[in-house]
């Protein structure tokens, strides 16, 4: 088992907007996040062991500066997932999540035994993030679990939500009790319940299951194909008297609604309240009240609870009926493209019978909420992720794929409305704790805390490979190229920030030596205390290459004089293979002409890629000097498919291109069963794979 505290020390500032990167050598992936109300920030996810055979829970506390005062990692040798994380009065921190670890860090459990497949897992630490005081097993020893969500009170005591196929979870008198129901791999409940403050007694516990599917009138193949019955949790919230507010999502009809639920049949998303006693639900009440398995419904994304019990909902929806209230931001479903679809924000009142208020979120393709929080002047808050490009961006940077709005009290109006690029905020957001600021999290691992009253001034978001490779977080994939903070040596890389160049953009060209600019369009860029040669500036964005020279760790990007230092990480290498429009790799035939599904490469033949991020190895050439000759140099380059690796033909300076770019030339198998052919790139240990066509391959072991 694994529990590491690393403490970097930060003098106090005063808090303000900042713009950083969380990680180290290795990649991180976000999930949670809250903040305390000195505006310290805790976040937490996950962080892959390379070569990726675990991953390690990570928590992060950031002082009001964005500086890093600790990061800890802990876990066993399996598959570790924080997905959770709050505080309690006294500064404990919570963190929850999924584990397959058998040799998981446990103290004072009060369940020891993990479930064959994986288990849920709790961890109560000190303030520093130095003591484990708790951790735990939880979820029932029987059957695959996972936490969702914690919330504690005013007590110290915590509120858990979350899933489990098992059927011998803790269930108490008058809770909801599904536990007949439950058995693995058909039934999944979504469990609630409170742990005492030093973790020695669950105070109660309750499991919701369903079991009858929609009926669809038009199809008996819709029944037929959805015979699972799931019921999962999506957050968990807790008034100021302690009732707990359970939100999620099931694929039945039959959880057992109470009699003045909103809605008391439906399918999709669903609130239950649990009284303060613990001896059984207020409500428990569906979203949507279509129960038809072939008609698009509501999907519960996050809760959030005032201390009056009002529980504020985020999610998405297809189902154009959804219940908005008149007055609304958005009463009008926007969804109306190919692939559509609104985020929604609903206010629930206390007794869960009606709306406080509710409304629509979006354009006109497919929009989701994914976080919520609530300020302290009472205005709600929410991010995710958007492919309409009339999402509403009065406070926005261009047109990016994720987002941040504001809502008033009444859900009336917008207070305000940005983008920003895919993974910069959609993964974790806490509000509350410092006025005029909101905290967000990206999914690789960024944290800002963004001005709400005024335009923000000119910061760096993150960057990214300009290959346009789609790297995604590494148990997210198929999510599309993100921001990120990591950077290799030579590296061709995207800045994207706001107010960081010209309002008139300005390409780079060599100079008579054949170097590009350091200073172009009046903007410099420095990495530690390197000049960085420069491809292109704008107002948003910016290309340049990370100097050769540059050493592994932590460094500072600064734009000119225009923007604060933003903190990357440099690693060894980084590659990524440069991709045509179709996605696949951007590359050449044998004889010259360009691959593609129309024209594609011979089996046997030599296909040339270009790639970026391989590390250090163009010498003799120069930060941003044109490489006229070829230099086979890039020794440590492999290519083929996972588990066989090869030495390439050739693998070093890409003529006619600055140094950082890589060219790649590899022979294709002269067997092959599909019409693309995937090619993974491996530099000392740092894998990326892209394809290219192939004329149709035979199946193996058969005759050319």
């Amino acid at each position: 088992m694994k529990f590491v505290a690393v403490v970097l020390l930060a003098l106090p500032m005063m808090a303000g907007e900042f713009n950083t990167y969380l990680a180290d050598g290795y990649p991180y992936s976000v999930s949670a996040m809250t903040a305390d109300a000195a505006g310290n920030l805790y976040i937490t996810g996950s962080r892959l062991i390379i070569p990726p055979t675990s991953t390690d829970i990570f928590l992060t506390k950031l002082d009001s500066t964005g500086k890093i005062v600790f990061t800890i990692t802990l876990g066993g040798k399996g598959i570790d997932r924080a997905s959770a994380v709050a505080l309690d009065p006294s500064g404990n921190i919570y963190v929850a999540g999924s584990t397959t670890s058998p040799d998981f860090p446990l103290s004072r459990a009060v369940q020891s035994t993990p479930a064959a497949g994986g288990s849920g897992f709790i961890v109560k630490l000190s303030p520093d993030g130095g003591t484990i005081l708790y951790s735990t097993y939880f979820g029932g020893t029987l059957g695959v679990s996972s936490v969702a969500g914690v919330a504690t009170d005013s007590l110290g005591n915590l509120y858990v939500t979350g899933a489990t196929y098992s059927p011998d979870f803790p269930v108490t008198k008058g809770m909801p009790d599904g536990r007949g129901k439950v058995s693995s791999p058909v039934y999944q409940g979504a469990f609630v319940a409170k742990i005492q403050a030093d973790g020695g007694r669950i105070i109660y516990g309750g499991l919701l299951v369903g079991v009858d599917l929609p009926a669809d009138a038009s199809s008996d193949a819709c029944r037929a194909g959805n015979s699972y019955r799931l019921t999962t949790a999506s957050g968990i919230g807790v008034d100021a008297s302690g009732n707990a507010y359970l939100a999620g999502n099931t694929s039945t009809i039959d959880l057992p609604a109470t009699g003045s639920a909103l809605v008391k049949q439906g399918v999709g998303a669903f609130v239950a309240k649990v009284n303060s006693a613990g001896t059984g639900l207020d409500y428990l009440t569906y979203l949507d009240a279509t129960d038809n398995c072939s008609f698009p419904v509501a999907s519960l994304s996050a809760i959030a609870v005032d201390a009056g019990g009002t529980a504020y909902l985020a999610g998405m929806t297809t189902d154009p009926k959804y219940t908005v209230t008149a007055g609304a931001s958005q009463t009008a479903y926007g969804g109306t493209g190919a692939f559509g679809g609104d985020a929604f924000v609903t206010a629930l009142r206390p007794d869960g019978s009606t709306l406080a208020w509710s409304t629509f979120l979006g354009g006109t393709d497919a929009d989701v909420a994914r976080t919520i929080a609530l300020d302290a002047a009472g205005g709600v808050w929410v991010s995710g992720t958007t492919s309409s490009l009339n999402f509403p961006n009065a406070n926005g940077w261009s047109n990016g794929f994720e987002f941040l709005v504001g809502f008033n009290r009444s859900g009336s109006t917008l207070t305000f409305a940005a983008r920003y690029p895919k993974g910069g905020v959609a993964a974790a957001i806490a509000a509350g704790s410092t006025p005029g600021l909101v905290y967000t999290a990206g999914a690789n691992g960024l944290a800002a805390a963004i001005p709400t009253a005024v335009l923000p001034s000119p910061r760096i978001f993150g960057v990214v490979s300009t290959t346009g490779e789609r790297v995604a977080p590494f148990f997210e994939l198929g999510y599309g190229t993100i921001v990120t903070g990591r950077i290799a040596p030579g590296e061709l890389i995207t800045i994207y920030g706001s107010q960081i160049g010209p309002a008139t953009p300005v390409a780079g060209t060599f100079n008579a030596a054949g170097f590009l600019p350091a200073n172009l369009g009046g903007i410099t860029v420095t990495m530690g205390a390197l000049a960085a040669p420069l491809i292109y500036v704008s107002e948003n964005r910016i290309d340049a290459v990370v100097p050769l020279g540059l050493l592994t760790g932590v460094q500072d990007i600064a734009v000119s004089q225009k923007a604060p230092g933003f903190r990357s990480v440099v690693v060894e290498t980084a590659p990524s293979i440069y991709l045509g429009t179709d996605g696949n790799a951007a590359a050449l035939n044998q004889d010259g002409t360009v691959n593609s599904s129309t024209n594609p490469a011979a089996l046997g033949s030599v296909v040339s890629i270009w790639a970026t991020g391989t590390g250090s190895h163009f010498a003799p050439l120069l930060d941003g000097q044109l490489a006229t000759s070829a230099n086979n140099n890039c020794h440590a380059c492999r290519v083929g498919q996972p588990g066989s690796l090869l030495t390439p033909q050739y693998a070093g300076a890409a003529p006619g291109l600055p140094a950082g770019v890589t060219q790649i030339n590899v022979a294709l198998p002269n067997q092959w069963g599909s019409i693309i052919y995937p090619i993974t790139l491996s530099v000392n240990g740092a894998a990326t794979t892209a394809s290219v066509w192939v004329r149709d391959g035979i199946p193996f072991g058969g005759i050319l």
